[in-house]
């Protein structure tokens, strides 16, 4: 009886393992799950110890470094938020800020200034 309670268990836990291995996946593949039914897996999971063991995928490389990411309007627009949440005189500065791009909101100022109102805000 508590042989098969620990083969329930086994089976379970290398099921949940599984599951995990496909939602790292998915991370590294920008949400996209892979194409397979996620059922019971039968064979034993490798032990940490194992060398031959398969490892995980290694996620892909992001495309560029966060350096070169393109600035949104709306990762502006929560840096504003933050710099005013944490403190709240600075927020004629935040506004003085975006005055200078000709505008009166974040999502008014052209997309290819974006990168410089935002080091312009995190120089406040």
């Amino acid at each position: 009886m508590l042989e098969s309670e620990i083969k329930g268990l086994k089976e379970e836990v290398a099921l949940l393992r599984e599951t995990i291995r496909v939602l790292i996946y998915a991370m590294g593949h920008n949400g996209q799950a892979p194409a397979m039914p996620i059922e019971p897996v039968k064979a034993e999971w490798p032990n940490a110890e194992d060398k031959d063991a398969p490892a995980f995928p290694a996620p892909d490389a992001p495309e560029q470094n966060e350096s070169e990411e393109a600035v949104t309007a709306d990762a502006v627009q929560t840096l504003c938020m933050t710099i005013v949440r944490k403190d709240r005189a600075k927020k004629a500065k935040v506004k003085e800020a975006i005055a200078e791009f000709g505008a009166s909101l974040v999502k008014d100022v052209a997309v290819d200034k974006l990168p410089e109102l935002k080091a312009r805000l995190e120089a406040i």
